[in-house]
């Protein structure tokens, strides 16, 4: 978490939302004693302004506000929560409020603001209602807990555009910043007229983790998707992850991108092999579930530290910002339509699988994953390595072996079994069955003289 000294105070304060990029601290506000916050009031910049420059005009001492969100998708903090910013010409609802200033994309009439700067206002507004315990409604007066300006002075603030959308805005950050709302489990979606399979992660199976194929040596093997376990998880949804080129096995194998992988050493394995191609990217999460990028000769981290690293196509969403880098020991494939696999993080950790059922653009997945309300997201392997298993159920399936697997599973030693997951039972081998057929028969040989002494 970010932070900076307060100059008011000269305490060092924290940001109070990991979506913060940078603290700013103003000396404009008020202190207000055990403030609770009830309503979010965002805020347009009437204008095109940088960080400094709307710092600047807050210290001027006539308005303020706790947040600003910029049209790159940037979010600083620049009054705590806990205090009441200047914002919206009313004590009484800024002493309750949020507020944000959001930068616009163009200048009046419409005052439009960028379709990122849009994305983030709403994740930001999911994080406040979430951490404040605010329960989003819009109701187009002062009784929802969404409030605008120009209901508390002469002003057009937020603007026609904003407030046109603050219906759709309200509902999806009440959704957590979803646009689409999926159920948990495997879902067949169309979107952009192209048909998805998606797996949505939940509960103990929200976490992602790799698999590697077993074999020595390690980098040479590849498997089938559908052998791919591990006796130590519970998996809910497969799908393929990085890259490899057959032409170039003799130089860096068929395990051609990083892999920090899991394994049981049966049916997988557990890799620490960060990459031999430096125009690769790495993407990886640390066990806290913060996420990361680089170029692999710049990946330095140790396998305990990370839930996985692996190198994908492109990454897309990197800390709910949009980007597009991409591992350029491949050609751009940004036009060629193919089936796509990808997944995604949501805010609150969750992670999703991507799967196109018809072919498309890595744009179209990119789309997706912006309406699905992504904080990360990667494109990964296409065409024929594109595959999806669902509790063990072929979804997409080319039988290409694959190097690797990206998972969404728990933890049989360390989380409860989730109930609603309908996992098939493992089966005894047949000498165990052998074992409990003789037991069975000897349990019934103790009945029977049980019985045979009751009726003496």
């Amino acid at each position: 978490m970010v932070g900076a000294v307060n100059p008011r105070t000269g305490e060092y304060d924290l940001a109070d939302s990991e979506l913060v990029s940078k603290c700013m601290w103003t000396k404009s506000y008020s202190e207000v004693k055990n403030k609770v916050n009830r309503r979010i009031t965002p805020h347009h910049m009437a204008g095109m302004l940088t960080p400094q420059v709307l710092f600047n005009i807050m210290q001027q001492g006539n308005s303020s506000a706790n947040y600003g969100v910029f049209s790159d998708g940037t979010v600083v903090q620049y009054v705590k929560e806990s205090r009441r910013a200047w914002t919206s010409s009313s004590a009484e609802n800024d002493n309750q409020a949020v507020t944000i200033e959001v930068e616009n994309s163009t200048l009046g009439p419409e005052w439009r603001v960028s379709d990122t700067a849009l994305n983030t206002l709403i994740r930001l507004m999911a994080d406040i209602a979430q951490r404040n315990n605010i329960s989003i409604r819009y109701t187009g007066d002062t009784t929802g807990t969404i409030t605008l300006h120009k209901w508390f002075a002469a002003t057009a603030c937020p603007g026609p555009y904003l407030e046109g959308l603050m219906p759709e805005i309200a509902e999806r950050a009440s959704k957590g910043g979803l646009f689409m709302d999926l159920g948990i489990g495997l879902n067949t979606i169309t979107f952009e007229d192209k048909k998805f399979e998606v797996i949505k992660g939940y509960g103990n199976y929200k976490q992602m983790y790799m698999l590697s194929a077993p074999g020595t040596p390690a980098v040479d093997r590849l498997q089938d998707i559908t052998k791919f376990d591990s006796n130590q998880m519970m998996i809910l949804g497969m799908i393929n992850c990085d890259y490899f080129e057959m032409s170039r096995k003799d130089i860096y194998g068929l395990h051609y991108g990083a892999e920090f992988s899991v394994g049981d050493g049966i049916n997988s394995q557990g890799l620490e092999n960060p990459g031999y191609n430096p125009e690769l990217l790495v993407f990886y999460q640390y066990k806290s579930g913060k996420c990361g990028w680089c170029r692999a000769t710049s990946f330095y981290l140790a396998k305990h530290e990370l839930n996985f690293a692996f190198s994908p196509y492109s990454i897309r969403f990197h800390e709910g910002r949009e980007v597009n880098e991409i591992s350029t020991c491949f050609a751009n494939k940004e036009l060629i339509s193919t089936k796509q696999s990808a997944a995604c993080m949501l805010m609150d950790g969750t992670w999703i699988l991507i799967n196109s059922i018809d072919n498309c653009i890595p744009q179209t997945v990119s789309n997706l994953m912006k309406a699905l309300g992504a904080y990360e997201g990667v494109i990964l392997d296409g065409g024929g390595s594109a595959q999806m298993i669902y509790i063990g159920q072929k979804i997409q399936y080319t039988g290409r072996a694959l190097p690797n697997v990206l998972v969404l599973a728990a933890w049989k030693a360390d989380q409860p079994v989730d109930e609603d997951l309908p996992i098939e039972e493992e089966k005894p081998s047949e000498n165990e069955a052998d074992e409990l057929r003789e037991r069975v028969k000897e349990l019934e040989a103790i009945i029977q003289k049980v019985r045979d002494i009751v009726n003496e």
